[in-house]
């Protein structure tokens, strides 16, 4: 149980639906529907079912707001906002008033922990799967699934029925894909998921050094707009590898202009993609870094698939509307021009998913 003072306690309001981009039209349907779905606020908590709040004072806008997605999962009262002694005896007999609900749903998008089920990995990626835990009675509740792949039960004994999937105790790591639980898995907005730092390349040539820093502080003032405070930005000179060793890496520049990069990737290469002298190759296309050119690429930390590495490259590509920058962006976003884009994310060993969509434009 929870006893919310709104004293001391802010809780921001729902942020309305963000408008997609130009660029979403270009993914299959269920792919878009995925990753519209990554980025919008939850309608529900299964994780609160059968919590009790207690809310001291009157509350604004941004409470009811919060009683409107908190639903039917629990109950609430209000309270004085000195009554903390009335709040705290109601609370006590809270649990006996709201009873878990027999049946919980989760949209499952990710790996990760849903209630006491651990989802190593999704069956298919940027295709939604789904869990539900039923309990039709005193014993282990029973689990149905769909779209997902091994799962692990972290609650107490006993063990839940499972229909539909496989319940290990915990699967060997060959025998999951690389986008699973506990490793980096994107897209690109999921940098900001952990601590970040924003390195810089000083560039390979004094024009490319000028490019590099005005795309670092176009990054860097977007993420001021949506954080309200300013990331940790390096020239790639400066990076100390320890210093960082937990730390997710957005690299501004390429292989060629970023000395960070280029030992991450020694090949120049990562995806299909490989950065040449004067275009960047997608297969058998070679495509010109023009003036209008931008790229997002997200990848794991060839050292430590564990962090999460975003290359962008050019002008900036994602949309500069005071959200998280980077947070509708897929695994790979490539602008040629205002009529020439492409969105792509990368399958469950980060390589191109059987219906992804080539480049238009390239040559």
């Amino acid at each position: 149980a929870y006893c919310l003072s709104m004293e001391t306690m802010v809780i921001p309001p729902p942020e309305a639906a963000p408008e997609p981009p130009p660029w979403q039209d270009k993914l299959p349907p269920e792919q878009r529907s995925w990753l519209q779905a990554r980025r919008r606020v939850i309608g529900h908590w299964p994780q609160l079912a059968a919590t009790a709040i207690a809310l001291l004072g009157p509350g604004d806008a941004a409470t009811a707001a919060l009683r409107d997605r908190h639903g039917q999962n629990g109950g609430w009262s209000r309270f004085p906002p000195d009554e903390h002694a009335t709040a705290a005896r109601w609370l006590r007999r809270a649990p006996a008033v709201f009873r878990r609900p027999d049946t919980v749903a989760w949209r499952v998008d990710a790996p990760g922990d849903y209630g006491a089920i651990r989802v190593h990995a999704l069956d298919r990626w940027a295709t939604q799967g789904s869990l539900i835990q039923r309990r039709d009675g005193p014993g282990a509740p029973a689990i149905d699934i769909d779209g997902l792949g091994p799962l692990s039960w972290t609650g107490p004994e006993p063990t839940p029925r499972i229909a539909g999937g496989r319940l290990v105790a915990q699967p060997e790591p060959t025998a999951l894909p690389r986008k699973r639980f506990g490793l980096a898995t994107g897209p690109a907005g999921a940098f900001a998921n952990g601590p970040f730092t924003v390195i810089v390349g000083s560039g390979d040539h004094a024009a490319a050094a000028r490019a590099n820093a005005a795309l670092a502080q176009a990054f860097a003032a977007d993420w001021v707009a949506h954080a309200h405070g300013a990331p940790q930005v390096i020239a790639d000179r400066d990076f100390d590898p320890p210093r960082l060793a937990a730390a997710n890496l957005v690299c501004v520049g390429n292989p060629r202009s970023n000395t960070v990069l280029a030992r991450l990737l020694p090949e120049a290469r990562f995806a299909g993609l490989r950065w040449g002298d004067l275009a960047l190759e997608l297969g058998e296309q070679r495509i010109r870094r023009t003036a209008d050119y931008g790229l997002v690429l997200a990848m794991p930390h060839p050292e430590d698939p564990r962090r999460l590495v975003v290359i962008i490259d050019g002008q900036p590509a994602w949309q500069r509307d005071g959200r998280l920058p980077l947070g509708a962006v897929p695994d790979l976003l490539l602008r040629l021009d205002d009529r020439s884009e492409t969105a792509v994310l990368l399958d469950n060993d980060w390589s191109w998913l059987p219906d992804a969509l080539h480049t238009p434009g390239a040559r």
